[in-house]
């Protein structure tokens, strides 16, 4: 578990450096946020999707190969977490049901 969760790391740092870089750079700054929300939803979706992945004992790459295949509703599965962790009491209940739902995901993205 804990070469996964640095396994994780490792993969996002590049993103999280890029991101930052596009808000340093003078003519990229107008793209910054929306580069920075991308980055972030898609980082969200792989932290909740990895449970069910890891759970199953798929590796870290294979997973994201299958996630790779269908960006879009991983990073819609992202964005509604983001947009959820926002309402202030709801960010208690919001991390389980994430966990639920990428298991749930994870099930329909393998079955495609």
């Amino acid at each position: 578990t804990i070469w996964r969760e640095l396994r994780k790391w490792l993969y996002f740092l590049p993103w999280i450096l890029l991101a930052i870089l596009v808000f340093i750079i003078p003519i990229t700054t107008i793209l910054a946020p929306i580069v920075w929300l991308l980055v972030l939803m898609w980082i969200i979706a792989i932290q909740y999707i990895d449970y069910a992945a890891d759970n199953l004992n798929i590796s870290f790459t294979d997973m994201l190969q299958t996630l790779k295949q269908e960006p879009i509703i991983v990073l819609s599965f992202g964005a509604t977490i983001m947009l959820a962790l926002f309402i202030p009491a709801a960010n208690l209940i919001v991390p389980p049901a994430a966990v639920a739902g990428g298991v749930i995901l994870w099930g329909d993205l393998k079955n495609i």
